[in-house]
């Protein structure tokens, strides 16, 4: 028994740590992704209050749009846009 003991801790010595699962890495977003989200979301639970909504985040409809079209001529911020959105 002693014998199947020592053999035990040796064997378990000897895999050593188990392999710690990969994790993706997680890119940083754009702040004018998270504001655009932010306001997308606010406007689509609450739909009768797109002004309150956007004046609270400092813009008008046009600054709005200004800013979706900023985000959708940079590939790599349409591409964060796109992938939260979802």
């Amino acid at each position: 028994m002693k014998k199947l003991l020592i053999a035990s801790v040796v064997a378990l010595a000897a895999c050593g740590e188990a392999p710690k699962p990969e994790t993706p890495e997680v890119e940083p977003v754009s702040t004018e992704v998270m504001l655009a989200l932010s306001i997308a979301n606010s406007i689509e639970a609450h739909p009768a209050s797109v002004d309150s909504v956007l004046l609270g985040n400092g813009l008008t409809r046009s600054g709005f749009d200004s800013l979706l079209y900023r985000i959708a001529e940079d590939s790599v911020l349409s591409a964060q846009y796109t992938a939260r959105r979802r």
